[in-house]
């Protein structure tokens, strides 16, 4: 997995739980970004765990602050689950 993890998504999660959102705009593209990055490598079943996160970013992108908070606790589970399995296989790797 070459995946590039820039902690744009757990930036943007911190803001938005805090209800930050003036600091939200200007890490939008960049944790959308990283997003995509992700998903390039992933399975579709992979991709489809990850749809939590689509969601927040697509109601975050328009300015949608209790929609994007609704799916918060989805899209941070998703993200840490795919964070713990791409620990996983790294520590087979090695």
């Amino acid at each position: 997995m070459v995946d590039v993890i820039d902690g744009k998504l757990e930036l943007l999660f911190a803001h938005l739980s805090l209800n930050n959102v003036q600091h939200i705009r200007p890490l939008l593209m960049d944790a959308v970004d990283e997003y995509q990055n992700i998903r390039r490598s992933l399975s579709y079943d992979d991709k489809k765990r990850l749809n939590f996160i689509k969601n927040l970013l697509w109601h975050a992108e328009r300015g949608e602050w209790a929609q994007a908070r609704h799916k918060l606790t989805d899209a941070q589970k998703a993200y840490q689950d795919y964070i713990g399995k791409k620990m996983d296989i790294m520590k087979k790797v090695s």
